[in-house]
């Protein structure tokens, strides 16, 4: 017989935030509509609940598959958001995840609890759905202290890569003096890299 006690259990729920920058529009982050209440027709970050037998990593892959279609190699732990009113249905922990990728390398289809989907700019983001607001937030201060360390510089850059991206992503992520220094870095670090055969990949990331 299974062990059972009394005591409540919240559950469990996980959200992908997937970047990518868009030469015109900066850095974008992927998002569904809701098709169901809570928040119907609201935007927000692709999620679900987890399952009694998944790990939290498939888990997202698999609710991220299932409403935008998309397949995703890695995934970045941004945290756990857990305050006891986040979630109308009742007590509800999400761990959150992030990585960045190429749009153009993707073919996307809304399905699941996701009415639509979009690519939405960072800086002009729509009213959304939960707390997901304050992930994005959190994500991308994640995002700004990784993206100079060697480790994700090999898997998501090659000497390809735009530099007009590469400038963007900076002058989004960090401030005026900041950036300017943080793009001299990137570069620099790209091209000292060299990312042996990844370099002569025409895919700016390579997710």
């Amino acid at each position: 017989m299974p062990y059972t006690y009394d005591y409540p259990r919240p559950a469990v729920t996980v959200d992908s935030l997937i970047f990518s920058i868009d030469p015109d529009k900066g850095l974008e982050i992927l998002l569904i509509e809701r098709a169901n209440d809570p928040f119907k027709g609201s935007w927000a970050i692709p999620g679900g609940f987890v399952d009694m037998d998944e790990d939290l990593i498939p888990a997202a892959k698999r609710e991220l598959q299932e409403e935008t279609g998309m397949l995703i190699r890695n995934l970045y732990e941004v945290g756990v958001f857990a305050k006891p009113d986040r979630d109308p249905r009742g007590r509800v922990i999400t761990i959150a995840f992030w990585e960045l990728t190429d749009k153009n390398n993707h073919t996307l289809k809304a399905a699941d609890d996701a009415k639509r989907y979009a690519w939405k700019a960072v800086n002009k983001l729509p009213d959304l759905a939960f707390d997901h607001l304050e992930i994005i937030h959190t994500a991308l201060q994640k995002f700004k202290t990784e993206l100079l360390k060697d480790a994700f510089i090999a898997n998501h850059f090659n000497q390809n890569t735009e530099e007009k991206n590469l400038n963007t992503l900076c002058q989004q992520l960090y401030e005026e003096e900041d950036a300017s220094m943080a793009f001299k870095i990137l570069k620099a670090n790209i091209k000292l890299k060299n990312l042996d055969s990844d370099s002569t990949n025409s895919n700016p990331f390579l997710n």
